[in-house]
């Protein structure tokens, strides 16, 4: 996935007031999250809003997008629960700085995220040239999402 349309997710999380499953559902399809059931395969997931509650299916060439495709575990749901978010922070990031800011009239929550490298003695180190992304969030579950998300689009940047 390209890093600007990272950067586009982890907008649409900042904006959110609380746990979106719409959401939850696109992180899994950009990061190609797919269970293990489905890891194999040479297809992809794609989200059917058509039900009362969307729901992730599976489509390859043969078969196109439908509704009768199977549907995909409804996976974590990255916007509510602090350890779910946990999953997308990106190996060699670290959680530097978090904080709950209680102000009147919004409170809302931050996270930093940094990554560390191995120096030549294979250690983990941070220091000039690291790279950090912040974002803030009403909750901590959707500002560590939204950070993880940047982390993400960072190392696309990086590699491109």
């Amino acid at each position: 996935m390209a890093n600007t349309d990272l950067l586009e997710l982890a907008d649409r999380v900042d904006k959110l007031e609380g746990p979106f499953r719409e959401t939850d559902l696109a992180i899994m399809c950009a990061l190609d999250l797919r269970p293990d059931w489905l890891a194999r395969s040479q297809g992809h997931m794609w989200i059917d809003g058509s039900g009362i509650h969307p729901v992730i299916r599976w489509a390859d060439d043969a078969i196109g997008e439908g509704l009768g495709n199977p549907s995909v575990d409804d996976g974590p749901g990255f916007s509510a629960p602090l350890d779910a978010a946990m999953q997308l922070v990106p190996a060699g990031w670290t959680i530097e700085r978090s904080g709950r800011h209680n102000l009147d009239p919004d409170p809302f929550a931050s996270f930093e995220l940094w990554q560390y490298r191995r120096n030549a003695g294979g250690e983990w180190r941070h220091g000039s040239g690291e790279v950090a992304v912040k974002a803030n969030g009403t909750t901590p579950a959707l500002a560590l999402t939204a950070c993880a998300l940047r982390a993400r689009a960072e190392i696309e940047r990086l590699s491109e």
